[in-house]
């Protein structure tokens, strides 16, 4: 063995010298000749040795300075012969004739090293079951005659099946193959913390002295395969450590619910958690499969079978990548169904990859690689961000030459690629190694493709992901296969037109919060002002500068659209202005909105909630905790569960009459046409306004009845509207002054009108004794308690509530409708579960409505994508500061979470801008199966949370309820044209809504189904 390790050492020496002699150039000859050859260096070398002889007798004397004087007087004999050598040595370099006898020489070791290299790449992958011999043979043949007669094999091949893949699936499993040095199998602590125990030690990192490896043996190819133990994402919080890859704890996802990512997996480098897994090392690394192999063929076929088929494969050596058809037999290959690959595109390019020199291996194996492929993931790897091989190892580059890159080289090799390796039907994902890979990409596509093709979804595992088309096939919204295979309960079997576009929900953070941004400490004292010239919260350059931009989206009416754009491109916590932060997580509810214990209220900004001057707080408009309290409690009984039952006859009476008005209209229609086309826009309003009159102040506004808007109800659309014009003047005090100062006679007397119907309408009511409890009542029993309203709180309360109890209201019925109207398939379950439940309209009732679940989920779904307010309005960081989703921001600052963008998020709903009431029925809720298990449902508060919530949402669900079961028991409902696209609204704190036509006919009762 000694021998032989000399014989090798001596050959790569030899292999080493000979590539410098063979690539030495004629100038390198040239200077050595100069050089080493010239007397005169000679003479120069000698006197410096002399001198430094004399220098170190002086100081460590003759007798330490023997070594050296020997040394110095061998001189005369010593050079002369390395003269001669040297001479020689160029004169023969200097010939061709020797020069290709080297290389010939060189060539031969080449190949030589090759082909045992290759014989031990090989001999990994012989069959585990050796041919018989000598005494052996006896018992191979006793187990090959036992297989038959155990009684595992004497069951149904399905059910021994089932056994095999409940004891070797369902895993992800690494495979790895390296040319390197062996290792040792230990289980060890690193850094002195028993949760990071290494199952495997197959690379040498810079901070573990003892690395395993037998570096004194010689390289050669390791195989290796363990269970995938990427790291636990619960352990990670706490965990701090690091290796020469940087601080691991940022790599663990935040998300309980999300693994780690292929890319970032650290199984093979022995720095996953093996502790924190059940299980004795180092069975628990394994699947222990190779003894069932090793039984006889039966269970090696059988077992290898369940072995590919059943578990996810990990494969990230460069080895496996170029050429795994020539170590694996095609049986395996074709076994394969689920692949994770970890790509570095420098190592090997994707059009070099599963590429094999033999014309034999290419006859055997079939086109595509892996035939039977239902899932397959590309991850690229960090290093491949910056990949050489696509020019973007350059520096400063700009993101058109990135675009340039990756759209024009990177994706034909993807679709190349895809097709000499799987099937058309695999699913296909390509993670991006960095956040700038995927927002490229994204912007680009969007304009290429279109939004609807480009539209990104939440991820299964975790992150959010897009469609790109393949340019070889027309174009196909991934979207609608994805509703269309959930109705059909099917998998599509389509070709495949292109493939998923990835990233994960560490690099969404990532891009959210600051490439550099470290974890963030809870004391103020330990952190900088994210609006300090060091700040991290990402935003456009110039809304981040100025409240311009802001001022001027919110006078078009564009804010709520600006701001989804803005939180797409730069994440979901996003500068809006320099002392503005914007939110569309769901977790900011809790954070900004409720109580948290040790944390100050975040109380509204007065920018936005300051009372109108000469006029007293409202319910609305109080910033004070105290006086929102005192009149929160005066309206609080009005709007419980047991005053609604008291205030239902009133919703019946006002829903009827909704539905009698309806019917004359269409009834009135010409004869020749079988539907009547109708804006329901307006009888919402003039039902959900009808009813607050009558609930508020004792009588009706009559809108119903006259079909037409009372005139104070239009005065209340236009300050609604002005009321935006005047918050926007409110960042600009001059502007303010001179905005008030510059209202015109006419406005101003308008102003005072819709001020004095208000209070005559309250002074009316005060006056009056009704025979029914409504919700002045209840105000009026405590109106001259100290805890009670004064008498102006209550007529700007009231001016306020009409509004957000009425017009909030009818705006997500007429989204609902106008959402119903184009999916007819959802406004046909929806009919079926009406009309199975009631027999007639009179048995509507609003306890029996509550219970129906398809109708509930369409209501929820509507508020979803129609939120009666698009953005909840700001609240101050109170002092010194706070954290909101872990951003700490100063005291002051302006927070505000973005309904709008959030419920059409993909990271917290799966399909956002589709209409699918589905996510909403209790399987989603409870079924991990289901495409909606993982939406975050809790992201979805149109009524607030906290002490400020909407006290009328019981009220405004049974409106909804009512008036929509009424509605479609009643009548059939169409579109009517183009769908109105509720993206297009613009948005005045409140919607400013557009004529939601559809057509209606009543319905024919003698088609009824029978009741379920």
């Amino acid at each position: 063995m000694a021998r032989n390790g000399s014989a090798r050492r001596l050959q790569r020496f030899m292999m080493q010298f000979l590539e410098v002699v063979i690539d030495a150039s004629e100038d390198e000859l040239e200077d050595f000749r100069d050089e080493a050859l010239n007397p005169m260096t000679i003479i120069a070398w000698l006197h410096e040795a002399w001198r430094g002889l004399r220098n170190g007798i002086k100081k460590k004397g003759v007798a330490r300075s023997i070594p050296s004087i020997i040394l110095m007087l061998a001189c005369p004999v010593l050079i002369p012969l390395a003269w001669l050598a040297a001479f020689l040595g160029y004169l023969l370099l200097s010939s061709p004739t020797v020069i290709g006898f080297l290389k010939r020489v060189l060539a031969y070791l080449e190949r030589r090293t090759k082909k045992k290299q290759d014989i031990a790449f090989r001999d990994k992958f012989f069959l585990p079951i050796p041919k018989a011999s000598g005494e052996h043979k006896q018992k191979a043949a006793s187990e090959s005659l036992a297989h038959r007669t155990d009684k595992f094999f004497l069951l149904p091949p399905e059910l021994r099946y089932q056994i095999l893949d409940d004891a070797f699936g369902g895993r992800t499993l690494h495979m790895s193959l390296e040319y390197q040095y062996p290792f040792y199998m230990a289980m060890f602590e690193r850094y002195d913390d028993p949760r990071f125990g290494c199952h495997a030690k197959i690379e040498r990192l810079v901070t573990v002295k003892d690395s395993h490896l037998r570096t004194k043996e010689p390289k050669q190819w390791v195989w290796f395969g363990c269970v995938c133990h990427r790291s636990s994402c619960h352990a990670s919080r706490t965990a701090r450590y690091l290796d020469k890859f940087g601080d691991i704890n940022g790599i663990v996802s935040r998300d309980s619910d999300a693994p780690c990512e292929p890319k970032d997996d650290r199984c093979l480098e022995g720095i996953a958690r093996c502790k924190e897994w059940p299980g004795i090392w180092p069975e628990k690394c394994q699947i222990g499969i190779l003894g069932w192999l090793l039984t006889c063929r039966q269970a090696y076929f059988e077992g290898s079978s369940v072995l590919y088929r059943n578990n996810t494969i990990n494969i990230a050596s460069p080895a496996l990548h170029r050429s795994i058809q020539d170590v694996l037999p095609q049986q395996a290959l074709c076994n394969m169904t689920s692949l994770e690959f970890v790509w570095d595109l420098d190592r090997v390019p994707l059009d070099e990859a599963f590429r094999t020199a033999s014309k034999k291996r290419a006859r055997e194996h079939s086109s595509p690689l892996f035939p039977s492929m239902t899932n397959l993931r590309v991850a690229f790897s960090k290093s491949s961000r910056d990949a050489s091989s696509l020019g973007l190892d350059r520096h400063d580059m700009h993101w058109t030459e990135i675009k340039k890159a990756l759209l024009g080289q990177l994706f034909p090799m993807v679709d190349d690629f895809l097709e000499r390796v799987v099937p058309s039907t695999t699913d296909v994902v390509i993670s991006c190694p960095s956040w700038s890979w995927y927002s490229a990409i994204d912007l680009i596509l969007i304009d290429k493709q279109g939004k609807d093709v480009s539209m990104a979804q939440h991820s299964s595992f975790g992150g959010t992901k897009f469609w790109r088309q393949s340019p070889r096939h027309e174009v196909t919204s991934p979207q609608t296969r994805d509703v269309q295979t959930l109705e059909e309960g099917t998998q599509s079997e389509t070709l495949r037109t292109g493939f998923w576009i990835h990233t994960s929900d560490r690099q969404i953070r990532h891009a959210s919060r600051g490439a550099n941004e470290t974890q963030v400490s809870h004391h103020p004292n330990h952190l900088q002002p994210v609006f300090s010239s060091s700040g991290k919260v990402p935003g456009p350059t110039a809304w981040s500068a100025s409240r311009l931009p802001f001022v001027f989206a919110l006078l078009r009416g564009t804010i709520v659209h600006d701001f989804q754009d803005l939180h797409r491109r730069y994440g979901p916590v996003l500068r809006t202005a320099p002392d503005e932060v914007t939110f569309a997580q769901p977790d900011a509810w809790a954070d900004i909105f409720q109580l948290r214990p040790g944390h100050q209220q975040f109380l509204k900004d007065p920018i936005w909630w300051k009372r109108q001057p000469g006029k007293p707080d409202s319910l609305i408009s109080a910033i004070d905790p105290e006086s929102h309290a005192r009149v929160r409690r005066a309206l609080a009984p009005a709007f419980t569960t047991r005053a609604l039952r008291s205030q239902e006859h009133v919703l019946y009476r006002y829903v009827n009459l909704l539905v009698e008005r309806l019917q004359e209209t269409v009834k009135a229609r010409p004869q020749e046409a079988e539907h009547a086309v109708v804006d329901m826009s307006p009888w919402f309003n003039f039902t959900t306004f009808d009813i607050f009159g009558d609930l508020g102040y004792g009588e009706s506004f009559d809108c119903l009845q006259n079909s037409r808007y009372h005139p104070w109800i239009s005065l209340l659309f236009n300050s609604v509207k002005a009321a935006s014009y005047v918050a926007a003047a409110r960042y600009y005090p001059v502007v303010e002054y001179l905005l008030l100062k510059c209202i015109p006679a006419s406005l101003r007397k308008m102003a005072d009108d819709h001020y004095r119907q208000i209070v005559d309408k309250v002074d009316r009511r005060f006056n009056w004794e009704l025979d029914r409890p409504d919700i002045m009542s209840h105000v009026m029993k405590v109106k001259d308690e100290p805890e009670g309203m004064t008498t102006d709180q209550i007529y700007a309360t009231f001016m306020v509530l009409t509004t957000a109890g009425s017009e909030t209201t009818a705006t997500v019925l007429s989204g609902t409708l106008n959402y119903l109207t184009a999916n007819q398939d959802k406004l046909r379950k929806l009919e079926s579960e009406i009309l199975r439940a009631f027999q007639s309209r009179d048995e509507i009732k609003l306890d029996t409505l509550k219970d129906l679940a398809y109708l509930n989920a369409v209501i929820r779904e509507g508020l979803r994508l129609c939120p009666p307010i698009p953005w909840m309005l700001p609240r101050q960081v109170p002092p010194p500061g706070d954290t909101v989703c872990g951003v700490w921001l100063p005291g002051g600052t302006s927070v505000s979470i973005q309904a709008y963008t959030m419920n059409r998020d993909p990271r917290c709903f799966h399909l956002p801008t589709s209409f699918v009431p589905e996510r909403w029925l209790p399987e989603a809720l409870t079924d991990n199966n289901s495409v909606f298990y993982k939406d975050q449902r809790h992201g979805l508060q149109p009524f607030s949370v906290g002490p400020r919530n909407c006290m009328g949402q019981h009220l405004a669900m049974a409106e909804m309820r009512l008036i929509l079961a009424s509605l479609v028991w009643t009548f059939g409902f169409q579109s009517a044209g183009p769908q109105l696209r509720w993206e297009d609204l613009r948005t005045f704190l409140l919607v400013e809504k557009k004529p939601v036509n559809v057509r209606m006919k009543l319905r024919d009762r003698s088609l009824r189904p029978s009741p379920a």
